[in-house]
């Protein structure tokens, strides 16, 4: 038997949290848990691995990279960052957090791009 896949997502906005694990029901061998702050995502990185880390990059508390950064540093091993943005980032910003983020995803999305964004990440 597969073992599952934890995914968390670090998402203030609670209709888009909703859309996340919405769009991510049904596939299998998927755990999902959210959080709504940058302060929860870091209590629950550490209390237990994750796989895959879904994060907004406009969080409350911390901007996402900060954020992302600080997770990392709780994370034994590490776990693969998408992140999802309603802003426009430029490419230099991209590759500037080159090594922090996997995965970029635009919002809005559909769900096979999420879907696809989490099988690539």
């Amino acid at each position: 038997m597969p073992q599952r896949r934890r995914i968390l997502v670090a998402e203030d906005d609670a209709a888009v949290r909703r859309l996340i694990r919405r769009f991510l029901a049904g596939l299998p061998d998927l755990e999902v848990e959210e959080c709504a702050s940058a302060v929860e995502a870091l209590l629950a990185v550490r209390k237990r691995p994750f796989d895959l880390l879904i994060f907004d990059w406009s969080l409350q508390e911390a901007e996402g990279c900060e954020a992302i950064r600080l997770a990392r540093q709780e994370m034994k091993p590490l776990a693969r960052v998408l992140v999802v943005t309603g802003a426009r980032v430029s490419e230099q910003e991209r590759q500037a957090n080159r090594g922090l983020v996997d995965r970029w995803l635009t919002k809005p999305f559909g769900r096979e791009e999420l879907r696809g964004a989490v099988a690539r990440a």
